[in-house]
């Protein structure tokens, strides 16, 4: 069983399954891919209002529970993209935006940041300061570019026609602009070695599955020239552990235990760092 590498053309192998999805392999791209893609509709249905608050793909209740957090992140990737020489006032894209958390951060830095959100269960969640700067679709925001920076964090490994959807960033795009980009990286010991209890390996929403050079190579080839990167999410402690979907006392300390087990596990195998990498930030600037 093979199929076409989505980046080279090559007919790469099967490596294994996840439910009814079969993912394949890339040797020479470093690239792991779900083949087929599924259809339209089928995206459709697992992006639907309940994604964002535990149905059972997504998130566990990302409009609040993970609010905090999600502004934790976008305060590193704003320090970051300042440091690139995003100034004041310029303008940002956010690809992908849910709810604008990102985006209230960007507007309080001083940036004319809109947003792309196709789910409007998300919008509905935005804060009323940013929710008239979120478009529908990356062409409806065409109408503001260039933009001095695009950002897709986690977003990338969802979309069906990746490539595409970066050629049409490029294109919005001042000159020496930034494409931020953050994914799952299947760098790590789990995806490795262990795929099947690796969490990132969920599809219908993800679909792609880049290495740290994989991506260094998508991006610079669509966009620019990577300048930076660095680990987006480190693992403290995993080797084996699976997705827990058990919740109560009992699973909570099952996974307390699977942790300490894993993490002194990782400490006396002296894992490389490299090996616990989750995902990867990286900062590629318009050529």
């Amino acid at each position: 069983m093979m199929a076409a590498c989505p980046l080279c053309g090559a007919a790469c192998p099967h490596r294994f399954t996840r439910g009814e999805f079969r993912i394949f392999r890339c040797a020479p791209c470093d690239f792991e891919f779900v083949h087929p893609i599924p259809p339209p509709e089928a995206l459709e249905a697992t992006y639907g209002g309940e994604y964002f608050q535990g149905a059972g793909h997504g998130y566990g209740d990302y409009f609040e529970a993970e609010r905090a957090v999600t502004l934790r992140k976008a305060a590193q990737r704003l320090d970051r993209l300042e440091r690139l020489g995003l100034r004041r006032g310029a303008r940002l894209l956010d690809v992908g935006c849910a709810s604008g958390v990102f985006l209230e951060a960007a507007v309080e830095r001083g940036l004319d940041a809109r947003g792309v959100e196709p789910s409007a269960a998300a919008v509905a969640h935005a804060r009323a300061s940013v929710r008239d700067r979120i478009h529908d679709t990356l062409e409806a925001a065409a109408a503001h570019a260039p933009y001095q920076a695009i950002t897709f964090w986690d977003v990338l490994e969802h979309l069906p026609s990746f490539i595409d959807t970066l050629a049409v960033a490029r294109s919005l795009l001042a000159p020496h602009g930034w494409v931020g980009v953050v994914v799952p990286v299947i760098d790590n010991a789990n995806a490795r070695f262990f795929p099947t209890t690796w969490d990132q390996y969920k599809p219908p929403e993800h679909l792609w599955y880049f290495s740290r050079r994989s991506l260094r190579a998508v991006l610079s080839k669509h966009i620019g020239p990577v300048r930076f990167e660095e680990p987006a999410w480190i693992r403290r402690a995993r080797l084996f552990d699976v997705a827990w979907p058990a919740r109560g006392r009992l699973a909570a300390a099952a996974r307390a235990l699977e942790a300490a087990v894993t993490s002194a596990a990782l400490v006396a195998l002296r894992l490389p760092r490299a090996l616990r990498i989750d995902s990867m930030a990286m900062y590629a600037e318009r050529a």
